[in-house]
């Protein structure tokens, strides 16, 4: 049996959400990608803050780490 050349193949992903727990009430926050990207511009670099949907405490965005 001949033996088969291999190859890295890419799994191609796009963003859902933003998620954030919040530092004073920790409360699991979630925004759809779409709501960021109407609101503060296609770029994530270009974010500049989040508000907690519980408490209202509002966050600079320091960065962004994808998953």
């Amino acid at each position: 049996m001949n033996k088969k050349e291999t190859i890295q193949v890419m799994i191609i992903q796009v963003p859902v959400e933003v998620a954030f727990e919040c530092d004073k009430c920790y409360w699991p926050n979630e925004i759809k990608y779409d709501e960021m990207v109407k609101e503060q511009g296609s770029y994530p670099g270009d974010w500049h803050s989040v508000k907690c949907e519980n408490c209202g405490t509002e966050y600079d965005i320091d960065s962004v780490e994808w998953d």
